[in-house]
């Protein structure tokens, strides 16, 4: 799974110091994002939950395309970019 879903556990058998640190950073910003986004929700809407959260996060995640201008990132979402990597499988042999 993404870095922002992994538990305690599995943070603590990375073996850099610096990378350890990167994964809680990740994880209370992320969390920290939840915990906003869920203070500007409508009450009546329904409710979201954190599992919820992580999934629709890694799934935008998992299909941005990044693309760097002036030193900034700028990302969005490509309905068809998953196909971009795509190669059929071999066809049937010929008789």
């Amino acid at each position: 799974g993404c870095l922002h879903q992994w538990g305690s556990d599995a943070l603590a058998e990375l073996q850099c110091a610096g990378a350890r640190a990167e994964a809680q950073r990740v994880r209370d910003r992320v969390r920290a994002d939840y915990d906003n986004l869920r203070r500007h929700l409508p009450t009546s809407s329904a409710p979201l939950s954190l599992r919820d959260y992580l999934w629709a996060r890694s799934t935008i995640l998992s299909r941005a395309v990044y693309l760097p201008q002036h030193g900034n990132e700028a990302g969005g979402l490509c309905p068809v970019g998953d196909l971009f990597n795509y190669e059929p499988p071999p066809g049937p042999e010929p008789l």
